[in-house]
């Protein structure tokens, strides 16, 4: 889900989901790196901002219930398909 917007070492730690040795290995990468720990902290604001989608529930649940066109193109051009 966020592979698309999350860069390995730039603004997160990537690791394969389950794989807990994997997880501790980067969380202890982290701790031991202060110079990465400062970079990947100094991108977290904007990184978590680049992953906040600009829609709202009501707002789909509203456009998608009117089914005009122009609500139509809205949610094609607000889909998460489109962010990948």
């Amino acid at each position: 889900m966020f592979c698309g917007h999350l860069r390995d070492r730039e603004t997160a730690l990537m690791f394969p989901g389950g794989d807990a040795r994997k997880l501790a290995a980067k969380i202890e990468e982290l701790v031991s790196d202060s110079t990465l720990y400062r970079k990947l902290s100094r991108a977290s604001a904007t990184t978590w901002e680049g992953l906040q989608l600009p829609v709202k529930w009501g707002d789909l649940l509203h456009r998608w219930v009117r089914g005009e066109a122009s609500e139509v193109e809205w949610l094609k051009q607000h889909s998460l398909a489109n962010s990948l």
